[in-house]
């Protein structure tokens, strides 16, 4: 590896984390330069940002731009909880710092969302604290040793809002608990909003899932969450390594799905099964689906329950060809398989 004063350094690979694309390297040197880290938890919309990297080549390229938005999903890769930027972002940016106005690092650039290949404004980066779990782990253990609490999320609807008697969308609202779960014997129940996490305020779903898939394996963690009208409640939940699923249908592409509720609000004519849930790093989350896509046919047949799903995707020789409603509009996505 090269750095900026221009030496090349022996380097190994310690570990690697693909839903995160973050990599960590052992650096053979001495006088290293160290990177002063800010709390990306402070990040503000409109902040002044940098982009650091040899996009095409071109060494030690530095471009400007501000936060667009925070707790993005990208659509296409394992994580939740992006950083938006406008900074410039082309091919050879990735593994590049973001730097706020002092320099500090804030964030690791991941990828683009671009029709043409090339930069138009819309760029990814995986928060420094994110990036700080990860690497701790990859350094104690060559890996990313995902926790889970046993709870599937999706957003805070309009209806759940009014339930709670709280005016924002914001928190993540518990689906289902799975039976025996560190989630159950905290006492979190299928209704509840979260709505903070070790003392953060939780965003959205998306954003939740990546906190607690990036902690360790048996790290106590503190639950916010609402009930009702309730005042909120803390509990403490214990996570528990991360289970693979049991996958047959779509969720062996990573596609987990569920019914279109009329809290969704959508169109009368809109029908089909909901993406409520996309396993990080999956063919499904590579393909471009995203949360809340709505699945209206699976290989040109009407995506009518789950299980029509299930088996037509475990049907196919080939591709699995979906039709999507998504903001007002249908669109063809295809996942490799």
């Amino acid at each position: 590896m090269q750095i900026l004063d221009g030496r090349w350094l022996a380097a190994e690979l310690v570990g690697s984390d693909t839903p995160s694309d973050i990599a960590l390297l052992r650096a053979m040197g001495q006088h290293l330069p160290e990177i002063k880290l800010a709390d990306s938890d402070a990040a503000r919309v409109g902040d002044l940002v940098f982009a650091v990297g040899y996009p095409l080549g071109l060494e030690q390229t530095l471009t400007l731009g501000v936060i667009s938005g925070l707790g993005r999903s990208s659509g296409g890769a394992g994580l939740s909880d992006f950083i938006q930027t406008d900074a410039a972002i082309n091919s050879g940016n990735s593994g590049g710092a973001l730097l706020d106005s002092q320099g500090r690092l804030v964030g690791i650039n991941t990828l683009i969302l671009s029709r043409s290949g090339g930069n138009i404004g819309i760029g990814f980066s995986a928060p420094s604290r994110v990036a700080l779990q990860v690497a701790d782990q990859l350094a104690e253990f060559g890996e990313v040793r995902r926790g889970a609490i046993g709870v599937v999320l999706d957003h805070v609807s309009e209806a759940a809002s009014a339930a709670a008697g709280i005016n924002s969308w914001d928190g993540a609202l518990v689906v289902s608990v799975e039976a025996g779960s560190p989630a159950q014997a905290a006492g979190l129940k299928p209704g509840d909003i979260i709505t903070a996490y070790n003392g953060r305020h939780v965003k959205s779903a998306g954003g939740l899932r990546t906190w607690i898939g990036v902690s360790q394996a048996g790290t106590p963690l503190e639950i916010t969450y609402k009930r009702g009208r309730a005042e909120e409640t803390v509990v403490a939940v214990k996570a528990e390594p991360l289970k693979p699923p049991l996958v047959s249908g779509l969720s062996s592409l990573g596609v987990f799905i569920r019914p279109i509720q009329p809290a969704d609000k959508l169109p009368e004519d809109v029908k089909g099964m909901i993406v409520r849930e996309l396993l990080p790093g999956s063919l499904g989350a590579l393909s471009g689906l995203m949360v809340g896509d709505v699945i209206v046919a699976v290989n040109n047949e009407f995506a009518a329950t789950q299980q029509v799903c299930d088996r037509l995707a475990s049907e196919s020789r080939g591709p699995v060809r979906l039709l999507v409603y998504r903001a007002g509009a249908l669109r063809p996505i295809i996942i490799q398989s």
